[in-house]
């Protein structure tokens, strides 16, 4: 059995505290590459015209482009964008309420 032990004093702030990682660590927020998947399968069942479709696919394009660069607000101005495009698209619109909570 190995055993650690971590003093932090003063007015020190410890972040993540691994004394041994046999797996994967993962620190941060969580992927959201499922819920940019869901946008695009919510995207493609609906009936909005080429035009339309085109600008919507752009605004998802520009969310996983922001959350790569980890720039939340960005991301969730894109997805705001994306839900007015198509108010009356239920399924769409429910996946990027879903995706902004994801990212908040």
């Amino acid at each position: 059995m190995e055993n650690f032990q971590n003093v932090a004093s003063g007015n020190a702030h410890v972040g993540a505290q691994i004394g041994k990682n046999t797996g994967t660590v993962t620190v941060g927020p969580a992927p959201l590459a499922a819920e940019i998947d869901q946008l695009r399968a919510a995207l493609r069942a609906t009936d909005l015209d080429a035009d339309a479709l085109a600008e919507a696919d752009q605004e998802i394009n520009t969310t996983a482009d922001a959350l790569a660069a980890h720039n939340k607000g960005r991301a969730v101005r894109a997805l705001t964008r994306l839900a007015a495009m198509a108010p009356g698209l239920a399924t769409l619109v429910s996946s990027v309420t879903a995706a902004i909570e994801a990212i908040r």
